[in-house]
């Protein structure tokens, strides 16, 4: 059974209840035939909210090769429409970038994302909203395997929150990421990984990992 902070590896289609219409896959093929972004191989720590809560919810008490579906309405999947994150917008912001408002464009307005809705002369209305916010989804999903590696777990981790790839040496019960930070930074992240992957790690700069390593060269070769 699937419990709570268990690392586990995901196979799973995603569809809007309503038409069934696809929208999130773990295949490769599937995710081709309906443009979708390609998805690597996924793997969560269970209750860390790296799945929409209601699928992250119901993953525990799984077993491990079963398929399961699951109806999620939009409180546990993308949230409720938020009529106060649709938002009429200036369309010379727009052609100011050279980009011509048309509905249905995806943007980028300080740093949030959104739909155009509608182009009325001098203004246009983008939602703000996720654009399955409001919407009941359904996902058929499989628990393939537990991840019990702790570098597998501890590179998954990462990739969750920094959205990179480090260089990861694991030895026991500790860990060396390759990974220029800032400092406060670092100790957040380390308390974390101790806490979700149970593990000690140490970040070394790209530039200390160089310096050792030629200084080590010419004792290997004598």
């Amino acid at each position: 059974m699937i419990q709570k902070g268990d690392f586990v590896q995901l196979q799973y289609h995603g569809r809007i209840t309503e038409s069934g219409m696809l929208f999130d896959t773990t295949d490769p093929s599937l995710a081709r035939q309906y443009k979708l972004e390609p998805r690597e191989k996924v793997i969560i720590c269970v209750g860390e909210n790296q799945l929409i809560l209601g699928l992250d919810e119901d993953v525990l008490g799984k077993e491990v090769g079963k398929k399961y579906t699951v109806k999620l309405p939009a409180t546990k999947a993308f949230g409720k429409k938020d009529v106060k994150l649709i938002k009429m917008v200036n369309t010379a912001v727009f052609k100011k970038q050279g980009i011509p408002p048309q509905p249905g464009l995806q943007v980028t307005i300080d740093g949030q994302y959104g739909m155009i809705r509608t182009v009325t002369g001098g203004r246009t209305l983008v939602d703000f909203n996720h654009p399955l916010a409001g919407k009941e989804v359904s996902y058929e999903y499989t628990v393939t395997r537990k991840v019990d590696d702790k570098k597998e777990q501890l590179e998954s981790f990462l990739f969750s929150i920094i959205h990179t790839s480090p260089l990861i040496e694991v030895s026991g019960d500790k860990a060396t990421i390759k990974l220029n930070l800032p400092d406060e930074v670092k100790q957040v992240l380390a308390d974390k990984i101790k806490d979700v992957v149970k593990i000690d790690v140490e970040f070394v700069q790209e530039e200390k990992v160089a310096k050792e390593t030629s200084q080590a060269a010419p004792i290997n070769n004598i």
